[in-house]
């Protein structure tokens, strides 16, 4: 609507007020970007409200013009951009606090996520997906915590988990790495410890030492018979995959978690734990239908 300018009507902005997502684009100047409605119906607002998206470069600078003093959105922001865009996000440094989830997905330019070095704390979930020239989650080294799950898919230039290091692993509820073909390294602390703790998680598609959680126990623990903490087993190619890594290991240290569901590899025998003789945490085997 190439001579729409002005879209702070009522309606508008109380749509925008009650959370609900509002796309904003190909407008004139006032309309062009959702951050310049939401700047017009609330002119004194150091934040917005509700869940934002930020579609390319363009609207990543609106926020650090229009909202130069937030620091705590309340809502969700999402980043996406399929049109080579969002290269920086140093317009947005200001973050320290997300009151929903963060998720930044098809960043075909996006080489690093520098720019948001003081956020701190997501209220939900992360995901990373479709950044294909993402080599590493350097700038997100402040956070500590993300109240939902990690989600890390179809990265392909991606090779490291540093950056994501320092959350909390109390903070997350799921761990799902998948089709990151070069994904090498995830033996961070955070990750360490949420696997550890034998968590649910799904991993698959990645390169050698990230490709299971074994093999990133392997990597957080290496020179030990078993694994340090608990382990969660969610595929036959897992438990048959336990012996190859653990050959020499007769006791789990934590808790022992058997779980089912996955119906390109279900689980059908055990014998991959053939020479457990122990588990000291709680033994789960269930949903293997």
């Amino acid at each position: 609507n190439s001579s729409l300018s002005t879209c702070s009507e009522p309606f508008v902005c109380n749509y925008i007020s009650q959370g609900y997502d509002l796309t904003c684009y190909g407008n004139a100047e006032g309309c062009s970007s959702i951050l310049q409605v939401v700047r017009s119906c609330n002119p004194n607002a150091v934040c917005p409200p509700g869940n934002i998206d930020l579609l390319s470069q363009e609207d990543v600078n609106f926020f650090g013009l229009y909202f130069p003093d937030c620091s705590d959105l309340p809502g969700s922001l999402y980043l996406e951009s399929s049109f080579n865009s969002i290269t920086s996000l140093a317009p947005i440094s200001g973050l320290r606090t997300i009151g929903g989830g963060l998720e930044f997905s098809f960043h075909p330019a996006l080489t690093s996520l520098q720019g948001l070095d003081s956020l701190r704390h997501i209220d939900s979930d992360l995901r990373i997906y479709q950044c294909s020239n993402l080599k590493n989650l350097v700038g997100l080294g402040a956070l500590q915590s993300a109240h939902g799950g990690i989600y890390i898919e179809d990265n392909d230039s991606l090779e490291t988990l540093q950056g994501i290091g320092n959350i909390s692993p109390d903070s997350i509820s799921f761990l799902e790495l998948d089709q990151n073909p070069r994904l090498a390294v995830c033996s961070v602390e955070s990750i360490c410890n949420y696997i550890d703790r034998a968590k649910p998680t799904h991993i698959e598609g990645n390169a050698q030492g990230c490709n299971s959680g074994l093999q990133i126990t392997k990597e957080c623990n290496p020179g030990l018979d078993c694994p340090a903490g608990g382990i969660s087993l969610a595929t036959q190619a897992e438990v048959d995959e336990f012996y190859e890594v653990y050959p020499l290991c007769t006791a789990i240290g934590g808790n022992l978690r058997i779980t089912g569901g996955n119906e390109s590899s279900p689980i059908e025998n055990l014998q991959g734990l053939r020479r457990i003789k122990s588990v000291q945490g709680e033994l789960n085997i269930d949903y293997n239908n």
